[in-house]
């Protein structure tokens, strides 16, 4: 006799945790909506961090992922046509659009440049379009870690000791520490240090 309430209850249980599990979760079609924190698109799927031995095997980029997504035109349309998407209260970027690799990666920092690592581009297109190579230039073998700045116009570049020179040209005091600090690309945390603090002064 207690059969019946006890599978309702187990129902409604249910229900509740797959709801939590899916909250939050919204997506941006566009950088503009982005901008104005106002996504159109409601996603019942949520993004997932790749495994450790994931990471491991592609190449050391933390990024994130949805995962088992039905029908296929909707697992197409979260992996190449979404800008972004907005989860738990962090903004992650879609890297298809700018370099034709799969995932979401954190967006990093507030102000008019933000910035966020993600993967290398591997075709030409996106590297001569990142500022990776010039148009004449070959393929520019990159491994592992890159830092990417997303300009106030929702421009996305590779991130470089010579463009943060160009970015920060405008306050001399921290392009003179720009300069004497001799960074090399791989220094990616110390480059969105001066960025950051670029921004605390445009405020």
């Amino acid at each position: 006799m207690y059969k019946f309430p006890l599978i309702v209850s187990f129902l409604i249980c249910a229900l509740i945790v797959v709801a939590q599990g899916n909250a939050g979760v919204s997506g941006y079609k566009t950088y503009q909506e982005f901008m104005e924190n106002s996504a159109s698109e409601t996603i019942d799927y949520r993004l997932e961090q790749r495994t450790s031995n994931h990471i491991f095997m592609t190449g050391g980029i933390a990024n994130h992922k949805f995962n088992k997504v039905k029908p296929k035109s909707l697992k197409i349309k979260l992996a190449r046509e979404l800008w972004g998407v907005q989860q738990d209260g962090k903004d992650y970027i879609n890297a298809y659009p700018y370099s034709e690799r799969k995932g979401y990666n954190e967006i990093l920092g507030t102000g008019p440049y933000k910035y966020f690592i993600g993967e290398p581009a591997y075709t030409k297109g996106p590297q001569i379009q990142l500022g990776f190579i010039e148009p004449g230039d070959p393929l520019r073998a990159v491994c592992c870690k890159t830092g990417y700045v997303l300009y106030p116009d929702g421009i996305v570049k590779l991130l470089s000791p010579d463009l943060l020179e160009q970015i920060v040209a405008e306050n001399e005091a921290l392009l003179e520490r720009t300069k004497q600090a001799r960074l090399k690309q791989d220094d990616i945390l110390e480059m969105f240090k001066i960025i950051a603090e670029l921004n605390k002064a445009r405020n």
